[in-house]
């Protein structure tokens, strides 16, 4: 079997582009790669129309799916489903689309409010005729899943939970080395998103003299006793590692995101979570077993959250072992990599 992958190189998505890039050839044979961000065209050079993200994503996603047909490419791996409105439907092509939340999820998310405007409704009107053309959905959540459902009438036996890939053995947890400190973990690229103002804030609160801030974001703040700033961290690099392995705890209380790949890193490195309950966040973190998810990204929650593990010390252990467990049992490559060979074989 031919395979053509077409990925995105945004957020996340080059992360896991780069994981299948490494590990893929070793389950499939015969594999040609088609980067999202070679296939720009004459949108990109008009200024009016550059702005337009999303008719940008579907003209690049069209034009990939076309090259790949032209090169005799029958089976295509596609990352994500925002690329995916303008392809071709030939009855002799089967897309597997690899997406973490609709676009009306995403308006959900981070617009507060759905905007039904004739431009979405179009692009609901070709995403449902490639639910009808038969093309498999993979999920990286159930709230995902279910979103496909409700919008786009896909059936649920096509669709595929498929959670990201995680090298587990990259990530070690390292016992913890001062049990009278606490060493806190924030990663967010967009700090004010993802609350990161306000654990800022909380590290000044004399209740938490105990808690050291370690904050990898492109925030620019001052560094002091109780708080690191990495601002040139990469992902998946020994250096992001080093400093997510010498934590304790991953404290992200967003206020919008889908299945942040921090989280479940985290979870690799034996860290339990303290995270808001939204997008498909509850799929990665379960209160009382390797986290505790908070309802609203609120201060009061947080704090009350974090008293819990400065003083219960088992709490923090028990539930470091079970995250470490969970990603082993439901991201690590062999299990990510299995399921894929079987949907594509």
């Amino acid at each position: 079997m031919s395979l053509a992958v077409i990925t995105d190189p945004d957020w996340g998505w080059l992360s896991i582009r780069l994981r299948w890039k490494r590990h893929l050839p070793a389950y499939v044979n015969d594999l040609t790669w088609f980067d999202l961000e070679h296939f720009g065209g004459w949108e990109k050079r008009v200024p009016y129309v550059r702005r337009f993200k999303w008719l940008r994503s579907a003209l690049e996603g069209r034009r990939a799916a076309r090259r790949a047909y032209a090169r005799g490419h029958r089976t295509m791996l596609v990352a994500t489903l925002q690329y995916a409105p303008l392809f071709p439907l030939m009855k002799d092509v089967r897309y597997f689309i690899y997406g973490d939340a609709t676009p009306r999820q995403y308006d959900n998310l981070y617009c507060e409010e759905y905007d039904d405007r004739l431009r979405k409704r179009s692009m609901r009107a070709r995403y449902r005729r490639l639910a009808q053309a038969g093309h498999h959905m993979l999920c990286m959540s159930p709230w995902y899943r279910d979103g496909l459902i409700e919008h786009y009438g896909v059936r649920k036996e096509q669709t595929t939970i498929l959670r990201p890939p995680i090298d587990v053995e990259a990530w070690q947890p390292n016992p913890r080395k001062d049990q009278a400190k606490l060493n806190l973990l924030f990663i967010g690229g967009d700090f004010h998103r993802k609350s990161g103002d306000m654990l800022l804030e909380l590290s000044n609160d004399p209740r938490f003299a105990a808690c050291r801030w370690h904050f990898v974001t492109g925030h620019q703040g001052r560094n002091n006793e109780r708080c690191t700033f990495y601002n040139r961290l990469q992902a998946d690099t020994p250096e992001l590692r080093k400093v997510v392995e010498s934590c304790d705890l991953f404290v992200m209380p967003t206020k919008a995101d889908c299945s942040p790949l921090a989280a479940i890193e985290a979870g690799a490195a034996g860290l339990p979570a303290i995270i808001t309950d939204v997008g498909g966040i509850s799929d990665i973190v379960e209160t009382g077993v390797n986290g505790v998810l908070i309802p609203r990204p609120h201060r009061c929650e947080v704090e009350e959250a974090l008293l819990e593990y400065l003083t219960d010390p088992q709490k923090l252990e028990r539930e470091g072992v079970n995250a470490r467990k969970r990603v082993e049992e439901r991201n690590s490559i062999p299990v990510h990599m299995a399921i894929l060979k079987e949907l594509l074989s």
